[in-house]
């Protein structure tokens, strides 16, 4: 019998350009946590969900976490070109953020 019977699991993807709707919220949460922002949510969600979904097929890397199909944590890496080093592995750098995590 397995130890996690009964329990959801939770799987580690690469954000797809379909998760842009869900990103955009959880951004907005992740942001107007402590202080209520100038939009709401679906205001928010509407006029930036293209962001996500466009910066997802070129300068931006993320990763979701799901669970019983739904968004509950995300993180995205930006992968910046650093200036030539003569010294091996150091031609980029990521920048890491919006690290959230929904209970």
């Amino acid at each position: 019998m397995s130890h996690f019977a009964g329990v959801d699991t939770i799987v580690v993807r690469r954000a797809v350009v379909e998760d842009a709707e869900d990103l955009a919220a959880m951004r907005w949460r992740l942001k107007t946590e402590d202080l209520a922002g100038p939009t709401s949510l679906d205001q928010f969600v509407s006029e930036s969900a293209a962001w996500f979904a466009d910066n997802l097929m070129s300068a931006w890397v993320a990763w979701v976490a799901e669970r019983s199909g739904q968004l509950r944590g995300q993180v995205f890496m930006h992968l910046t070109e650093k200036v030539p080093a003569p010294f091996a592995n150091s031609t980029a750098l990521g920048y890491v953020t919006n690290f959230l995590r929904l209970a």
